[in-house]
């Protein structure tokens, strides 16, 4: 389940939110892990185009911290 993904100000709109994403993935199917989950704001425009452009499929809402998210899923191929 990820979390957070902060990228600096500076380091904004450089593909390493994708990156990161893939790094997960990566790590997640060497550790026979084949599901990724992550949430984010619902206003986060940025993050939740992110996800739909790596194959992320919304797939509800989460609580977190006492405030609803929205929630994605990519399954792994192994």
């Amino acid at each position: 389940m990820v979390h957070r993904i902060a990228i600096a100000q500076e380091y904004l709109g450089k593909g390493l939110a994708k990156e990161m994403m893939k790094f997960i993935e990566k790590f997640a199917i060497q550790n026979n892990i084949y599901s990724v989950k992550a949430d984010t704001n619902f206003d986060n425009l940025a993050m939740k185009k992110s996800f739909e452009k790596a194959g992320y499929i919304y797939c509800g809402e989460v609580f977190f911290r006492g405030s609803a998210r929205r929630a994605y899923e990519k399954v792994l191929e192994k």
